[in-house]
């Protein structure tokens, strides 16, 4: 570990057997806003909305994936996980365009991509 916050920790491995510069950069959110924790109803929240963030972020993701780059995100019982890997030199601008993105999506019209979610789910169950 190089450096420790009370709410940060700072990692660094240096890769000597491919000798390839790799980030992988994680980030949890603890909130208990919408109680998705505690009530059934919030996890269905959560999980929907996270479903919905893929969807909306579906062809950014593409082009990251042929960039050798990579999103995940994991709604937790009490948190929500944020994962992204690739190579150093594009990581702040992948990571500053995610979040940016996931900014733009409270204002854009989503009725369309719950629709398709909302779908698929019936479907499966």
């Amino acid at each position: 570990m190089i450096k420790k916050w009370d709410d940060t920790h700072l990692w660094y491995k240096k890769d000597d057997e491919f000798e390839r510069p790799k980030a992988i950069v994680s980030m949890k959110i603890y909130t208990n806003d919408c109680y998705f924790g505690d009530l059934p109803n919030s996890r269905v929240f959560v999980k929907l909305w996270s479903q919905i963030l893929q969807e909306y972020l579906r062809e950014f993701n593409y082009q990251a994936i042929c960039a050798n780059l990579s999103f995940e995100i994991t709604p937790m019982y009490d948190n929500i996980n944020f994962k992204w890997s690739g190579f150093n030199d594009t990581m702040p601008i992948f990571i500053e365009q995610t979040i940016s993105r996931m900014q733009k999506m409270k204002g854009d019209n989503l009725e369309e991509i719950f629709d398709q979610i909302k779908e698929k789910l019936l479907v499966d169950w």
